[in-house]
């Protein structure tokens, strides 16, 4: 008993010991940090970089590497008019390879839908008929406006691979037409057969599909679904008849890469039928996305004389001039008990015989947009005097006005501090062993000339050039897959209006800047774009490129916008609007 109260007793002296050294411990660190707080040992300061900055011009571009794809006409008041098309493969659903659907086919129709990017009125969700209202998203331009859209077959076999590699690689397709340096797709294989052209109007109303009640043809249409805004169009039953119907069965439609070959895709032509227009993205992979065709048929049955009638409800079916299957009053060869003519009743396929007497089976054979597709720009409406001044970029001591236009149009190239090998950079590498980086931002001021009205939603994307992926700030910082515009907006900062009126972007570099000067990055050449969805990064591929460029690729997101803006450079004439490097700093007093 003793020796169990002893031994309580050293375990409560050994707690209170660990208990007054804890104590101890704080008091030692909390006098610590008073003399640290109360010493003025650090000194916080920011210095201003010089950064020289001048355009590039962006040469055809990869297209067929996209997240989605543009289609329309966008007319910038200031660097004029630009037309994007697009060439596309189609393939044939699962479901609709290799096999039969029957006989006595009647098409229906043939739908051809691509969604817009829409989102539910946030202000007004619902109409009065119950259904939604939408916004669309990514439209540029005057979407009031009509264009006129061919749709054509392609002729032009969009392959896989490229035979310049034996095929190891993936074969590039580019803005201009070009699958590699001076080789053209042909116009006339894009537009070999003209299958629709009428007026295209873009509408942001809920599609609202019914059907029929053909029993009682006074009852309303039932709604069987509500689609998003889209591009939908009806096209001639005829053409896909000879082209998909009639080769049921056969060796085109048997397997993926047959239907490839067989047929090669749609081209979807844009012009103008007005000054004014729109250029808008399609969301070309959503699952509701294709060319439907609508059909009927029954299935196989038994016709001894081959007259197209199924012995059962045949009249006569040896053809031998005897009636052997009851009566038929109008001579057509059809049994009157299942003749629609003499029952009153449905014939859905259009072949003469009550639906009653035979099973009509409703077909749809799918075809989906996810082979390759191309966006072929037309630049022949560019502003020359813009692009002569981009063509005539200075590199060395930069340029007054920065020329931002996506697709295959113009971008900016940073050279930061002036250069790996300027008096500024040699200083600021001076204080490796000193300087704690707390910030570091680029400034840009927007010229004058850009309206509120067109730009209050850009964007501007940097990345390394050398490496052509972000720098890594943006990893660093938080994406919004749901709300692009607001995804990454630490790092590439949102256009904003300062105290004195001026429009302008911050996009900060901290790590980027504390890695050159702590860990001995390299000082890399950065690409300045503006970007329709920062999310897209993926680079795409400049044609005609040599070891003497700077830029090679450039983001995906940059071919997808249209648009174009204007930014001081570091030479603008307004000295106080010049593009400038600022970095905040932490250095010891000492």
């Amino acid at each position: 008993m003793k020796k169990k109260i002893l031994n309580s007793i050293k375990a409560a002296i050994v707690v209170l010991a660990l208990i007054f050294s804890f104590i101890a411990c704080d008091k030692d660190f909390a006098s610590i940090g008073v003399d640290v707080i109360g010493v003025d040992n650090f000194e916080t300061d920011m210095m201003a970089y010089p950064v020289i900055t001048f355009n590039n011009r962006v040469k055809p571009v990869q297209t067929n590497n996209l997240n989605s794809n543009l289609l329309g006409i966008y007319n910038d008041n200031l660097f004029g008019t630009t037309a994007a098309n697009l060439v596309t493969q189609m393939s044939l659903s699962s479901a609709s390879l290799n096999r039969g659907y029957g006989v006595n086919i009647k098409l229906d129709s043939v739908v051809l839908a691509i969604p817009y990017f829409s989102t539910i009125d946030p202000d007004e969700p619902t109409n009065e008929a119950g259904g939604n209202n939408y916004v669309l998203d990514s439209i540029y331009g005057n979407r009031g406006a009509a264009m006129k859209l061919s749709i054509f077959q392609n002729n032009y076999f969009l392959r896989d691979f490229d035979p310049d590699s034996n095929f190891e690689d993936n074969q590039k397709y580019y803005s201009n037409g070009e699958t590699s340096e001076g080789v053209m797709i042909a116009e006339s294989e894009l537009e070999s057969e003209l299958i629709y052209s009428d007026t295209l109007n873009i509408d942001n109303k809920e599609i609202v599909l019914t059907t029929n009640n053909f029993e009682d043809p006074t009852e309303e249409e039932e709604v069987t679904s509500r689609l998003k805004p889209s591009l939908r169009i009806q096209l001639d039953t005829l053409y896909w008849r000879e082209v998909i119907i009639d080769k049921i069965g056969e060796l085109e439609l048997s397997n993926a890469n047959n239907f490839k070959e067989y047929f090669r895709g749609l081209f979807f032509k844009v012009e103008n039928l007005t000054a004014d227009s729109s250029m808008f993205l399609l969301d070309i992979t959503s699952t509701t996305s294709n060319l439907t065709i609508y059909f009927k048929s029954v299935n196989e049955f038994d016709d001894q004389d081959e007259d197209g009638i199924p012995d059962t409800v045949d009249v006569d079916i040896n053809n031998d001039g005897t009636n052997d299957n009851g009566t038929d009053s109008d001579s057509d060869g059809i049994n009157d008990s299942s003749d629609v003519d003499q029952t009153g009743g449905v014939d859905s396929n259009s072949d003469g015989i009550d639906d009653e007497a035979l099973n009509v089976n409703e077909n749809t054979i799918v075809m989906n947009f996810n082979g390759n597709r191309v966006n072929i720009f037309d630049n022949t409406g560019l502003n020359a005097s813009i692009l002569s001044e981009i063509d005539n970029a200075n590199n060395v001591v930069g340029d007054e006005k920065l020329y931002l236009k996506g697709g295959e149009g113009s971008m900016a190239v940073i050279d930061l501090f002036g250069g790996v090998n300027s008096p500024e950079y040699l200083e600021f590498m001076s204080h490796q062993d000193e300087w704690i980086i707390n910030e570091a931002n680029l400034i840009f001021y927007e010229d004058e000339i850009v309206t509120d009205e067109d730009h209050k939603n850009d964007r501007l994307f940097l990345y390394d050039l050398e490496n052509n992926t972000p720098v890594i700030d943006f990893f660093k910082d938080t994406p919004s897959t749901t709300d692009p515009f607001n995804s990454v907006i630490n790092h590439l900062g949102k256009r904003y209006t300062d105290s004195e009126g001026n429009k302008k972007f911050k996009i900060r570099i901290t790590e980027h800047i504390s890695n050159i000067l702590l860990n001995d990055s390299t000082n890399t050449k950065l690409g300045l774009t503006l970007s329709s969805n920062v999310n897209f990064f993926d680079s795409s591929d400049l044609i005609g490129e040599n070891e003497s460029e700077i830029v090679k690729e450039i983001p995906s997101g940059t071919v997808l916008s249209p648009k174009g803006t204007v930014l001081h450079g570091n030479n603008s004439a307004l000295t106080n609007k010049r593009i400038k490097l600022e970095v905040y700093y932490t250095e010891p007093n000492y």
